[in-house]
């Protein structure tokens, strides 16, 4: 192995570390985050508000922390997301113990600059990888991120426990823990990664591109633009039906504990074969796992609309949906990777991050409006059309690529 293979290597293993660690405080977090701000609004219909507020701030600091990304290293962009995470959930401390509901709302804005950097470290394990392991490379970072999350999903009951014997709010303790937890995050992706860019980012970035410029780039090339709507429209066909589920799944008889089991085995094929889904990629290519993806998202539908309720059925669903997500993920953030200019790949990989969660935030608000008036039938059939988009691309992107592998080299 040369010495270029084992930074490559290294690289992916640092940040498969620090996703965990951060993934912990996260998952610690966000597990109680619709607690909190039910008891301290003081009603069960703001509980909603917390998460929102994660998304709504993954998608306000995805641009700004992939810019500095661009600027100085994926170091000072992941750093600088994870320690706004630090600081939005000691504000949610001091909200909870002041019983502060706007103060909590603000820290949890902060707090989704932790999610931002848990998802651009998959861009930059995909920098950091060779060529032939690019898909795998993002793949381990979203199967640490699960690692994190379902670890810190378990940690509610210890926070509880400190922050009592601190003499504080029981539900501010596991946002103690959170804050533990991404300042280590933090700490570690400044030890742990390269203070420049990335080998194969290493072009001076053009700092003066407006937004605008980048979509209508994004817009303009084939690869990139298939890329750019399998993740984003992938994203939400995910949460639009996954949102949905459980209230369709208990309103036709199903305890609470077998709507636990049934969203865990959704996030299981979200995360637990992603590896597998990776290393397909690689090596089938990340068109095909991309359409299997959309294979499995009109499956899911089908099955899920057709479900009655039935138990079997909708965990069926889930399944598929989860490894639908997973195959477009991976196999399109691998693509986007590789196929956009190096000197604005992190900006547009911020802005698809972007438009990725306001796609998953509005699905999540409208999915509750078409389930009311049409059925998770009628939800299912619109959460199906939403893989049109991303089939009307494939075969241009196909071109394109094909063209990009035959033509030779410029001369000189």
């Amino acid at each position: 192995m040369d010495s270029r293979q084992a930074s490559h290597r290294r690289n992916v293993r640092n940040l498969m570390i620090i996703q965990v660690v951060g993934g912990v405080g996260l998952g610690t977090a966000i597990s109680v985050g619709g607690l909190l701000a039910a008891d301290l609004a003081g009603s069960d219909a703001f509980a909603g508000t917390a998460g929102t507020a994660v998304t709504l701030g993954a998608a306000l600091f995805a641009v700004p922390l992939a810019s500095l990304s661009a600027r100085r290293s994926r170091r000072a962009g992941l750093s600088s997301g994870w320690s706004l995470a630090v600081i939005g959930a000691a504000l949610v401390v001091v909200a909870g113990s002041a019983r502060l509901f706007p103060l909590m709302i603000a820290g949890m804005l902060l707090y989704g600059g932790g999610q931002a950097a848990n998802l651009q470290a998959r861009f930059a394990a995909a920098d950091f990888a060779p060529d032939s392991g690019r898909a795998r490379a993002v793949s381990l970072i979203l199967w640490s991120t699960a690692a994190g999350l379902i670890l810190g999903s378990n940690l509610s009951g210890a926070g509880g426990w400190l922050a009592e014997s601190l003499g504080l709010p029981r539900l501010v303790g596991p946002f103690m823990i959170a804050a533990a937890l991404t300042a280590g995050a933090d700490v570690l992706s400044l030890l742990l990664l390269p203070r420049t860019l990335a080998a194969a980012r290493a072009s001076r970035p053009d700092t003066k591109l407006a937004m605008r410029t980048i979509f209508r780039q994004i817009a303009d090339d084939p690869p990139v633009r298939f890329a750019f709507v399998a993740i984003v429209a992938g994203h939400g066909v995910m949460v639009a039906l996954m949102t949905m589920s459980p209230l369709h799944m208990k309103d036709h008889g199903a305890t609470l504990t077998l709507v636990g089991i049934s969203i865990s085995i959704h996030v299981l094929g979200m995360y637990g074969f992603s590896p597998l889904v990776g290393m397909l990629a690689d090596r089938i290519g990340r068109i095909q796992v991309i359409l299997l993806g959309q294979g499995l998202f009109l499956a899911a539908a089908v099955v899920g609309g057709a479900s009655r309720g039935s138990l079997a059925a909708m965990i069926a669903a889930l399944l598929l949906l989860g490894l639908g997500w997973s195959c477009g993920m991976v196999a399109a953030s691998a693509l986007l990777s590789e196929s956009v200019e190096a000197s604005i790949a992190p900006r547009v990989q911020g802005i698809t991050d972007l438009s990725m969660n306001v796609v998953g935030a509005s699905g999540a608000a409208l999915s509750g409006t078409v389930f009311a008036g049409v059925g998770f039938t009628g939800l299912s059939v619109a959460a199906g059309l939403l893989v049109i988009p991303a089939l009307l691309l494939c075969d241009s992107a196909a071109r394109a690529l094909q063209a990009a592998a035959i033509s030779p080299p410029l001369a000189g």
